[in-house]
């Protein structure tokens, strides 16, 4: 049975996902795109798209051979999709677009999503479902959890933790050791110096932290 990839999330990163699905195909590690789901039905004609809406987002609509891979910004948008369609038994593809680097060692939970210019460091782990957006970096032994954001150009230092649901802004760098907890934010740029608890927004250089 020839597997296939639907794309959760038919939106502007929905049409990069596609597209970075196709650059890994094109270099022989990727399957057909088949479709997306997406609740809102949007029109892609005027993308010049030959790929289309399937409907909704329903595991009724997917195939046997479907493989899903979210396409959704939103941390904590990421971990309830995920959650609902796993207890349906959804079976999710990573994607690694062909020019990042990641290391032998490192180890990628499914549904993981590393952009162009990705960087994994060795021995790192990546959670099921998390996103590492074009040029963001995850040094040795780093761990990203679960549906963790890591936005464009970001860096996450050796040993260092962003914690399931976390998101990173643009540009934020999180150094060595240290920790980001679950569902906190750090703003675009920001520098986290010491550990940011659980459901915070962190923002400056050093970051200091306010609740949401």
């Amino acid at each position: 049975m020839e597997e296939s990839v639907v794309v959760v999330g038919a939106g502007g990163f929905g049409r990069e996902v596609l597209q970075w699905l196709r650059d890994a195909a094109a270099a022989g590690a990727g399957q057909r795109v088949r479709g997306f789901l997406d609740d809102t039905a949007p029109d892609l004609s005027a993308f010049g798209l030959d790929v289309p809406v399937l409907g909704p987002v329903d595991p009724g609509r997917l195939g046997a051979g479907d493989r899903c891979i979210l396409a959704i910004g939103d941390p904590a948008v990421r971990l309830a999709l995920a959650a609902r369609l796993e207890a349906a038994g959804v079976r999710f593809t990573t994607l690694v677009h062909p020019s990042a680097v990641v290391a032998p060692s490192a180890r990628l939970g499914a549904g993981a999503v590393v952009c162009p210019f990705g960087f994994i460091g060795p021995d790192a782990m990546v959670g099921a479902h998390a996103l590492l957006n074009v040029r963001a970096s995850v040094g040795h032994d780093a761990r990203i959890g679960r549906a963790a954001v890591l936005s464009p150009h970001t860096c996450v230092g050796g040993a260092a933790e962003v914690a399931d649901g976390a998101m990173l802004g643009s540009a934020a760098v999180v150094l060595p050791r240290q920790r980001v907890g679950e569902g906190a934010r750090v703003a675009p740029g920001a520098v986290v110096h010491s550990a940011v608890p659980a459901g915070v927004l962190a923002l400056g250089n050093p970051a200091s932290w306010r609740r949401n």
